[in-house]
């Protein structure tokens, strides 16, 4: 058996928490900060609609690829378009970012990598777009 020589992370959901409670959170965040005539919860499931639309085609061969800035945004103008919000997609996404960067890394996380980068060269490997760099 060949000896390991890297271990590599995802970000979202390995080494930091994205679940639907901090969505929603991010949502009613977007909701309040743009003083929007609708509950986060329902512009969440209205833009999951055209995220998904996205997800579908992602990846295909006919299919021109899109990061998630432009997805994002995509989704958030439908949205806003669809319902007549009058919302800033560009401001969404901006929201979606700042707090995509601030969710709590789960409580192994640090121990973990703590313990394997004196013994292994380390990465994280995600499909998440340059604007969650660290810079």
């Amino acid at each position: 058996m060949a000896k390991i020589q890297a271990v590599i992370f995802d970000m979202f959901n390995t080494l930091v928490e994205d679940g639907d409670s901090y969505w929603m959170s991010t949502f009613d965040h977007i909701v309040y900060s743009q003083g929007l005539n609708i509950s986060g919860q329902d512009l969440r499931n209205e833009w999951i609609v055209f995220d998904e639309e996205y997800i579908s085609v992602r990846g295909k061969e006919d299919s021109p690829f899109y990061n998630y800035n432009q997805a994002w945004i995509s989704s958030f103008r439908g949205v806003y378009g669809e319902l007549g919000l009058g919302g800033d997609a560009n401001a969404s996404i901006t929201t979606v970012v700042d707090d995509m960067s601030q969710r709590p890394m789960f409580a192994d996380t640090l121990s973990c990598l703590r313990q394997l980068t004196p013994i292994y060269r380390t990465a994280v490997l995600s499909n998440a777009d340059d604007c969650f760099c660290i810079q």
